[in-house]
């Protein structure tokens, strides 16, 4: 078990570093072309892969995941200040 966990962590490294590296759109890879990032990677596991991490794509301002798709989910609309319950007025009236 203590010699196939660190092989299995560079294994889920690497995979985890080269499908980050397959899904970031071409427009956010910094520095090189995308193919010469997924060869770094696989030619040099742990430091291509901290590599790319720290300077293979452009980063967004503090949390953002993405862009953003609108909408308050659940189907409920555009997104908006939160009311509380006794701001509601459906939920007021239906308390009588």
């Amino acid at each position: 078990m203590t010699r196939t966990l660190p092989l299995l962590l560079l294994i889920t490294f690497l995979v985890y570093c080269l499908v980050d590296c397959f899904r970031t759109p071409e427009e956010r890879v910094k520095n090189l072309p995308k193919v010469i990032w997924v060869l770094i990677i696989l030619i040099i596991p742990v430091v291509g892969g901290v590599v790319w991490l720290v300077a293979g794509k452009a980063r967004g301002p503090r949390g953002t995941r993405g862009p953003s798709r609108g909408g308050g989910g659940f189907g409920r609309g555009p997104a908006g200040p939160s009311k509380g319950p006794d701001d509601d007025e459906d939920f007021l009236r239906g308390l009588k």
